[in-house]
């Protein structure tokens, strides 16, 4: 195992011009794969209108390109080791590009809907891929802060994704909405020819074979895991016997994935890293955290639109604060992290997290909307600190060749926190809503019970964060 950044270090590591250039290149391709996740959904409505059909059809342009994107994530750590982590980021860059075209060009919803499932496949490889090279040339004691730098810019992606696509709706169509990313994308390839470093098949060990059953059980668990969350979400609760059992089946699958695992010798994904003290606890401490982050994702718009009748534009707005305190904190957490290690900071963020939360639960009917933005802007900070440094630390105390292992199996117990948390807040939303027409009081009474219950909730990671901070003093010693 490789050893953390010493708590007492006096200087950071200098992290040279090239590597911050390969930083920035990696992190256009994760910023097209984010960006269009959101900038799409304002467009929904005319691209029905333009085609003539109905929105519950239209919904499978986004839909599609979320069940892609968690489809393409078992398979990154073996592609990496098959064609090499350099090579898998080019390509999957070229045919998000294409997709993209394909997708600006396609006269029918069914095309379109086709070209999204392919723009998700190559766009959910982006990340975990920039994610591994990244990690393999910073080291761990420049990890942090190069983890960062590709977070503040992959997190802010969705949130300015709907202003971008609001603009280029009202300038020049939805077809737009996918032209945008053919002139980064290209500059991605450009740049990235000139100056990416060639990782090629051997440096992160031989691939081994393809395991068939396990791609076949995670390929399907993901996505059906993913559907169920937004079928629920959509449908405003549990109690959807479509949306409900494709949930359950998902999360079976899963489980049936992990179990197989753990008696294989080369898994697909490595379940036996969570063994690793410190590469464990910052996993847990991922998958509880985002319970918290995507689940208040859901329920946080629901005080403006049904409590305070905003508009979904001002609504918007009122949330950025909370972006705001996340690209704040990004940068500084790297450095920390970088500095102290993980634990110390996922403790003060579980903390913040919990202190940012819990007056959410407390919100009457004309709270102020300046208090409201400083409560958001310290739960970003907050979300920040309790994530990020978690997945910095694991990949930092993983050998160089080990860590295509750990990137996707850390995305997954991202996206399988973030999926239940999602379900958990659209569930209690539902269960504290009073029958009848109860507006605004009755939702405000479902909003502060649903948040009283998530800020229980935003305190489970501090218990592995508390097994992380003492994981990083024993590999020190």
């Amino acid at each position: 195992m490789v050893s953390i950044a010493p708590a007492a270090a006096a200087t950071l590591d200098r992290i040279p011009a090239a590597l911050w250039r390969q930083a920035a290149i990696l992190v256009g391709g994760g910023f097209l794969s984010r960006l269009t996740t959101s900038i799409v959904n304002i467009g929904l409505a005319p691209m029905g209108e333009g085609f003539g059909v109905s929105l519950d059809t239209m919904q499978w342009v986004a839909t599609g390109y979320l069940l892609a994107l968690a489809a393409s994530i078992p398979i990154c750590s073996w592609a990496a080791r098959r064609v090499g982590p350099t090579r898998l980021w080019f390509a999957s860059l070229a045919l998000f590009t294409l997709a993209s075209v394909a997708c600006a060009l396609s006269a029918t919803a069914g095309q379109l809907i086709a070209a999204r499932v392919l723009l998700g496949l190559c766009g959910g490889l982006l990340v975990p891929v920039g994610q591994m090279l990244l990690g393999m040339a910073a080291g761990p004691r420049r990890m942090g802060r190069m983890m960062g730098t590709m977070g503040l810019v992959v997190v802010l992606a969705p949130a300015i994704g709907s202003t971008v696509g609001s603009a280029l709706l009202a300038w020049h169509g939805w077809p737009w909405l996918f032209w945008i990313n053919v002139p980064v994308g290209l500059a991605a390839l450009l740049a990235g020819w000139l100056w990416l470093p060639r990782v090629g098949p051997g440096a992160a060990g031989p691939a081994g074979r393809l395991d068939l059953p396990g791609l076949v059980l995670m390929t399907l668990g993901l996505p059906l895991m993913t559907w169920g969350v937004v079928a629920i979400a959509q449908a405003g609760g549990f109690g959807a016997a479509a949306a409900d059992g494709a949930l359950l089946l998902g999360l079976t699958l899963i489980v049936g994935f992990a179990l197989r695992a753990r008696r294989m010798e080369a898994p697909l994904i490595r379940i036996r890293l969570l063994r690793e003290r410190v590469f464990g606890s910052a996993g847990l401490i991922l998958l509880c955290g985002g319970f918290t982050v995507y689940g208040a994702q859901i329920a946080l718009p629901l005080y403006y639109l049904l409590v305070r009748h905003e508009t979904v534009f001002m609504t918007g707005l009122l949330i950025l604060p909370q972006d705001l305190g996340i690209a704040l904190a990004m940068p500084l957490a790297g450095r920390l992290a970088d500095r102290f290690g993980g634990g110390r900071l996922v403790v003060a963020g579980v903390i913040l997290t919990v202190l940012g939360t819990v007056p959410l639960a407390l919100l009457e009917i004309h709270t102020s909307y300046l208090w409201l933005s400083a409560v958001l802007a310290v739960r970003g900070f907050g979300m920040v600190l309790s994530g990020m440094p978690a997945m910095t630390a694991a990949l930092a105390s993983l050998p160089k060749e080990r860590v295509p292992d750990g990137v996707p199996l850390l995305n997954i117990l991202d996206r399988t926190g973030a999926s239940i948390g999602a379900a958990l807040a659209v569930a209690l939303f539902g269960l504290f809503l009073p029958p009848g027409p109860a507006y605004p009081m009755g939702a405000l009474i479902a909003f502060d019970a649903t948040h009283g219950i998530l800020a229980l909730v935003a305190a489970l990671p501090l218990l592995p964060a508390l097994m992380l901070l003492r994981a990083e003093r024993g590999a020190r010693a």
